[in-house]
């Protein structure tokens, strides 16, 4: 087993991811392995490690493309320009998830649907005078701590990265 891919092991495995990503960004279910596992009698040999290492290393294309890609690879950097260029190659001629992409970039947030958030409330639970004394003064502090209200920061990341999802 040599230490690069040829050019139909990575063409085999461009060929795989892109079928991985047009289900994750359709909304499909697929399963990882079992694509691992189908690609594997495909290449020469290779390990289960190297592949994976192979889909992170066209997740770093992707980013530096400007493309989304598959969500549990991590973009791995250190990879061959012969995998560049199919990955590279291969985007220019799928328009039809590039078109995919495109329709799901503009399409605004969803707004949670609630029916009536008011009947979700129950009372509060009753706390002894001690405690809800020990309670205020505990929770005075730790809001004192901070100048910065994380949670709202938070949502309000949370909320920008679904819209641009």
């Amino acid at each position: 087993m040599g230490d690069f891919w040829s050019h139909n092991e990575v063409e085999a495995i461009v060929a795989d991811y892109f079928n991985m990503l047009g289900k994750e960004l359709r909304g499909l279910d697929y399963n990882k392995t079992e694509h691992r596992r189908n690609l594997a009698t495909l290449l020469n040999m290779r390990s289960d490690g190297s592949i994976e290492r192979k889909h992170q290393n066209i997740s770093a294309v992707l980013i530096e493309l400007g493309f989304p890609y598959v969500a549990g690879y991590k973009p791995l950097r250190n990879y061959q320009q012969l995998l560049y260029e199919a990955v590279s190659n291969r985007l220019k001629s799928n328009t039809n998830l590039i078109n995919l992409v495109r329709e799901q970039i503009n399409e605004p947030a969803k707004i949670p649907e609630i029916d009536d958030i008011l009947a979700s409330l129950v009372k509060s639970p009753s706390i002894p005078t001690l405690e809800r004394h020990n309670l205020r003064t505990e929770v005075r502090e730790s809001t004192t701590r901070y100048s910065v209200d994380y949670l709202a920061l938070e949502a309000n990341n949370r909320s920008l990265g679904t819209a641009g999802e």
